[in-house]
Protein backbone atom coordinates (compact mmCIF):
# COMPACT_ATOMS: atom_id res chain seq x y z
CA UNK A 1 0.00 0.00 0.00
CA UNK A 2 2.75 2.57 0.85
CA UNK A 3 4.49 1.73 -2.44
CA UNK A 4 1.29 2.40 -4.37
CA UNK A 5 0.81 5.71 -2.54
CA UNK A 6 4.40 6.72 -3.33
CA UNK A 7 3.94 5.75 -6.98
CA UNK A 8 0.71 7.75 -7.24
CA UNK A 9 2.44 10.76 -5.66
CA UNK A 10 5.26 10.61 -8.22
CA UNK A 11 2.72 10.15 -11.01
CA UNK A 12 0.78 13.20 -9.81
CA UNK A 13 4.00 15.26 -9.69
CA UNK A 14 4.95 14.18 -13.22
CA UNK A 15 1.44 14.97 -14.47
CA UNK A 16 1.60 18.46 -12.92
CA UNK A 17 5.02 19.08 -14.50
CA UNK A 18 3.75 17.82 -17.88
CA UNK A 19 0.70 20.10 -17.56
CA UNK A 20 2.92 23.09 -16.80
CA UNK A 21 5.14 22.37 -19.84
CA UNK A 22 2.01 21.93 -21.99
CA UNK A 23 0.63 25.28 -20.81
CA UNK A 24 3.97 27.03 -21.49
CA UNK A 25 4.08 25.61 -25.03
CA UNK A 26 0.46 26.66 -25.66
CA UNK A 27 1.19 30.19 -24.43
CA UNK A 28 4.33 30.42 -26.59
CA UNK A 29 2.43 29.25 -29.69
CA UNK A 30 -0.46 31.64 -28.97
CA UNK A 31 1.95 34.56 -28.53
CA UNK A 32 3.79 33.68 -31.75
CA UNK A 33 0.55 33.47 -33.76
CA UNK A 34 -0.79 36.63 -32.09
CA UNK A 35 2.35 38.63 -32.88
CA UNK A 36 2.47 37.27 -36.45
CA UNK A 37 -1.16 38.20 -37.18
CA UNK A 38 -0.95 41.63 -35.54
CA UNK A 39 2.50 42.30 -36.98
CA UNK A 40 1.35 41.61 -40.54
CA UNK A 41 -1.84 43.65 -40.10
CA UNK A 42 0.14 46.51 -38.54
CA UNK A 43 2.70 46.57 -41.36
CA UNK A 44 0.01 46.22 -44.05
Amino acid sequence: MPDMAKHSGVYRQNTKRYYMIYMCVCVCVCVCVFTQIFGTTKYK
